[in-house]
């Protein structure tokens, strides 16, 4: 969901994930809040997105994807979605496809152990 601006990359997040509660714009301590707030509330549709997805992946993404820090889960608590143990299963690492480094520090470790 990249945008041009800051601005415009928090309503693409908003018109996928809502946008914050009153409440939460009140409660919020960042100064200039207001600046963020959209003018029109958008409404949650990360179901509707992705409905495609088995429900375990769905209720995954919909926690994850939450506006509200206090209602978002851990990477911990992630872990332990019914996701990561119903089927189909991970499949070991070993057996994934390798890419080259794609990212600058990536590319500039493999540089340095090219020159070693």
């Amino acid at each position: 969901m990249p945008g041009r601006t800051e601005v415009e990359q928090l309503h693409k997040i908003f018109k996928l994930c809502g946008s914050p509660s009153e409440d939460y714009w009140r409660k919020s301590k960042l100064p200039h809040a207001t600046i963020f707030k959209p003018q029109q509330p958008y409404r949650r549709c990360v179901a509707e997105t992705f409905k495609d997805f088995p429900a375990p992946a769905l209720d995954l993404v919909e926690t994850l994807l939450s506006i509200d820090p206090a209602d978002r889960g851990s990477a911990a608590s992630a872990l332990k979605s019914e996701f990561f143990t119903t089927n189909p299963l991970p499949c070991d690492p070993s057996s994934l496809p390798k890419y080259p480094p794609s990212k600058e520090f990536d590319a500039k470790i493999r540089d340095e152990e090219a020159r070693r």
